[in-house]
């Protein structure tokens, strides 16, 4: 398995992240001025100062002149984002890829009210055309994926909505040339990039804020319980090969509750794992990945009842920690992919199943 929207959809798309030193403060980026010399990100105040370049994923450069005021996203979890910096108003158009009951609790009300613009419901569900993304008349575009924006598979290319005059970000977090991330240090510039973008700056800095906040009490109920680090494998019911989450989003989550990534120097993204390498990291607790097309109870009992895998250690002592394909991909809303990989350890360690 690989990250794109639900995978069903476009081919593999696996995200890798590289590690920024955590903000300081929350302050804004300093050197962040393009090679042909367009103004660096500033503020007076915590407002914007127009034109301002923001630099995205793979170092890409764009300057805006203005915030923007019609936007259209290209999948929920930048539309999460843009919602819990309440920013509703601006979006004009959003592709949705959760099906329903698995959408986030606190925006979903609000994302039921957004003008939907691809077929949404079902794991079928496909990017929207370029014709119809251009009808929205957008000045802004944007996602956490690769794929919305490569040729074979998105709308359009960031070059061809910018021939169309048209500003397209895609965030830091799930960027795929990245490096192993091990922290939440890229979601918070992505929140801190949007606040400058949108002039909302001290929205965004109350929002960082927060989230550190949850992340320190979920560390602190980690200390607490006096869980160990544990090598932790993922599976989402695939059948061919073990399912896996990348090494972005997924191994911050993993590291910020005090364990391992099993998989963390196998997992490329160049091709599947295989079940002989999930059988050699021999994980202690199994990472059941849900919503995506098989529950949690389906894909322990594969895993049970396989041959192979019945006798690794996770999987012999009904070691699972069930979090959502959802909650594990860069928005505000991986803070509760973390709650639930961490109340999930507490709870095996509360059954006396892991020491």
């Amino acid at each position: 398995m690989s990250r794109t929207p639900h995978l069903k959809v476009i081919a593999l798309a696996v995200l890798a992240v590289f590690t920024l030193p955590t903000l300081s403060a929350c302050g804004p980026s300093s050197g962040d001025t393009a090679a042909s010399g367009s103004p660096v990100i500033t503020s007076s105040g915590q407002r914007t100062v127009y034109p301002v370049t923001v630099t995205d994923c793979d170092g890409r450069k764009t300057t805006y002149t203005k915030a923007p005021a019609r936007v259209v996203t290209f999948d929920d979890n930048i539309t999460e984002t843009l919602l819990s910096l309440g920013l509703a108003d601006r979006i004009v158009g959003a592709t949705k890829f959760d099906v329903p009951g698995s959408e986030w609790a606190p925006t979903k009300a609000q994302m039921d009210a957004l003008p939907m613009i691809n077929k949404t419901g079902t794991l079928s569900s496909g990017y929207p055309s370029k014709e119809t993304v251009v009808a929205q008349n957008p000045d802004l575009v944007a996602s956490v994926y690769e794929s919305a924006f490569d040729k074979a598979y998105g709308p359009g290319t960031h070059e061809s909505w910018t021939a169309l005059g048209v500003n397209s970000y895609q965030t830091l977090q799930d960027c795929e040339t990245n490096k192993a991330q091990y922290d939440f240090s890229l979601l918070y510039q992505d929140i801190h990039n949007l606040g400058v973008i949108f002039d909302v700056q001290d929205r965004a800095t109350a929002l960082i804020q927060k989230l550190q906040g949850e992340v320190s009490e979920l560390q602190a109920r980690v200390k607490a319980a006096g869980l160990g680090s544990y090598r932790i494998g993922t599976h989402d019911g695939e059948q061919a090969h073990p399912g896996t989450m990348g090494i972005t989003t997924a191994n911050a989550i993993i590291t910020q509750a005090g364990s391992t990534y099993a998989f963390l120097n196998d997992d490329t993204g160049a091709q599947p794992i295989s079940w002989e390498t999930f059988v050699a990291r021999d994980p202690q607790v199994i990472w059941v990945i849900t919503d995506l097309g098989q529950t949690a109870t389906q894909t322990e009992t594969q895993l049970e009842n396989d041959p192979r895998t019945r006798n690794v250690d996770g999987v012999l002592h009904k070691r699972f920690v069930v979090v959502s394909y959802n909650d594990a991909v860069g928005s505000p809303r991986c803070i509760d992919g973390l709650r639930h990989m961490v109340h999930g350890l507490v709870s095996l360690k509360q059954q006396g199943v892991l020491s």
